[in-house]
């Protein structure tokens, strides 16, 4: 028995220092891998903010890049029509000019005959010189958002940025590795395009989405394809232009909903621009502002 009882002593004293250096061990692996997930988890919160903010950033650039290329592409096409116009114009004046400058050197008695007149009549004048050259528009260049196709709150996100960091060993108890995705919020736009229904003023439209209505941006509306861009902005495709008819009525711009749709801003007066005017039947396009704080 005493014998036994030894052996029983020895053994425990030859473990009981290597057990004790073990479980110090475990404790400090514990205390390490607390601290290590704290700094993993404050890092994987940052990379999701910092990957959120960096969507925002270049969706909102891509956006502002194309709602760019279309007005400035509606704006080249307006000024190519009027410099046209322009350059028909002043084609007619240098033609009367020469046939009037032809005529009056007839004005001499000792000039004046039927071939002079008949000369005169028939002159060809050159005005090639005033031929403009309009070059094509260069074309725009793609704004790529692709990296940005998902984000986190996407179960795809998640999947490439994530599961080649999964671990080959199960986790200890407590510990859970990547922890849930925190998904983007969706920001507010600053100012947007917004058809409203029937009869409703823009006032009206803007507020009930929280946001104020910008009577500016809807009076700069003063062409077809301007007009066409912001409602496509909005969500909406127009069916057809109102034409001259729009003039005079409150609410420009806005859409019939027939195919005479979409109305620009025309020499109607202030109440086709201002916020607080509609008529019952036309459905009022509106720029909505976000309200002053």
């Amino acid at each position: 028995m005493n014998s036994c009882l030894q052996s029983a002593g020895d053994w425990f004293n030859l473990y009981k220092t290597d057990l004790g250096n073990k479980i110090a061990a475990y404790n400090s692996s514990v205390t390490k891998a607390s601290e290590k997930a704290k700094t993993c988890d404050a890092d994987q919160g940052a990379f999701e903010m910092a990957f959120c903010e960096y969507e925002v950033l270049l969706s909102a650039t891509c956006s502002t890049q194309s709602a760019c290329i279309t007005l400035q592409t509606s704006n080249r096409g307006t000024a190519k029509t009027n410099m046209q116009a322009k350059v028909a114009s002043e084609k007619l004046m240098s033609k009367s000019c020469k046939k009037v400058r032809c005529y009056l050197d007839m004005l001499n008695a000792t000039k004046v005959s039927q071939s002079g007149f008949d000369t005169c009549k028939s002159l060809v004048t050159d005005t090639s010189s005033l031929d403009i050259t309009y070059p094509d528009a260069p074309a725009a260049v793609a704004c790529d958002v692709s990296p940005v196709a998902t984000k986190p709150g996407n179960d795809a996100w998640k999947v490439t940025e994530y599961d080649s960091l999964a671990p080959s060993q199960i986790w200890l108890s407590g510990f859970e590795g990547i922890k849930p995705v925190t998904a983007c919020s969706e920001p507010a736009p600053a100012s947007k395009w917004v058809k409203g229904l029937n009869g409703q003023d823009c006032g009206t439209v803007c507020s009930q989405i929280g946001m104020s209505c910008d009577s500016a941006a809807s009076s700069a509306l003063t062409t077809n394809e301007k007009v066409s861009a912001a409602f496509q902005a909005a969500g909406y495709s127009c069916k057809g232009f109102h034409g001259a008819r729009a003039q005079g009525y409150a609410g420009a711009p806005f859409s019939t909903g027939r195919a005479d749709d979409c109305a620009p801003v025309t020499d109607g007066g202030p109440k086709s621009r201002g916020c607080t005017h509609s008529y019952p039947i036309h459905a009022t396009l509106c720029y909505c502002k976000k309200a002053s704080p």
